[in-house]
């Protein structure tokens, strides 16, 4: 009998598996990076880090490159246009003195 058992409960559970593989991957939640460190600026002795304050997640929306710092929000299909995002910029000065950034 638990051997009829294991075997009824191990087909369900491959069905089940069979079920989520064929879902399409839209319908599954994307989760993007709410806070990180950001790379890319020429002066290694600048800093900068970002997270999220409130809103739906944005994937990387602050880059850096040479002496340029920049932010950018794309929208995501699915979402209404009243979600907002908002996300703080956060420079710090990794010298051991005093600096003006």
């Amino acid at each position: 009998m638990l051997k009829r058992v294991m075997k009824r409960f191990s087909s369900l559970m491959l069905a089940a598996l069979l079920l989520l593989s064929i879902m399409p991957a839209i319908s599954l939640p994307a989760l993007a990076a709410t806070s990180g460190t950001i790379s890319g600026l020429s002066d290694t002795n600048i800093g900068l880090s970002f997270g999220s304050t409130s809103g739906n997640a944005a994937e990387n929306p602050w880059a850096a490159g040479g002496t340029t710092i920049s932010g950018s929000v794309v929208s995501v299909g699915g979402y209404s246009t009243t979600n907002h995002y908002n996300s703080t910029l956060t420079i710090t000065n990794n010298k051991t003195i005093a600096a003006t950034l």
